[in-house]
């Protein structure tokens, strides 16, 4: 994953969007987000779409699951497109912060320090998430060496 347009495009906005999709046409209107798109006149539009999507049509776990994954898994990426070249253990830091932080929210609602449902599917999801820029990264460094 070198550090290119593409790769940001592919592997960081667009999980971004689709996370950020989801939550403004299927998740509970009663969030701060909502509060902040009608303070800034983005309301009826959101409101629009919203009533014309059938909010039956996507699974649960998409609903409630795939944005924190898709994040986790553009957080990831990010991290791993700008620590590529560098040297020194500064890097690991900044590449496992994205998984490390989806877990610990995960786990912290399963203790109760973190408000939130603690969910099986969202650690799958964020585990999930976590590794397959890695596994996409290392498949792209061996692709290009070859």
């Amino acid at each position: 994953m070198p550090k290119t347009k593409n790769s940001i495009f592919i592997h960081v906005l667009i999980p971004m969007l689709i996370g950020g999709f989801i939550y403004i046409l299927f998740r509970n209107q009663n969030l701060l987000m909502f509060r902040w798109f009608e303070f800034l006149g983005l309301d009826n539009i959101i409101r629009y779409y919203r009533e014309i999507i059938n909010h039956n049509m996507i699974p649960f776990w998409m609903k409630y699951s795939l944005p924190d994954g898709a994040w986790v898994y553009s957080l990831t990426s990010l991290m791993l497109i700008i620590w590529y070249n560098h040297a020194g253990n500064l890097k690991y830091f900044w590449i496992l912060f994205g998984p490390f932080f989806g877990l610990f929210l995960e786990f912290g609602q399963l203790v109760n320090i973190i408000p939130g449902t603690y969910d099986n599917m969202d650690l799958m999801l964020t585990l999930s998430a976590s590794i397959i820029p890695f596994t996409i990264f290392n498949f792209n460094l061996n692709r290009s060496s070859k």
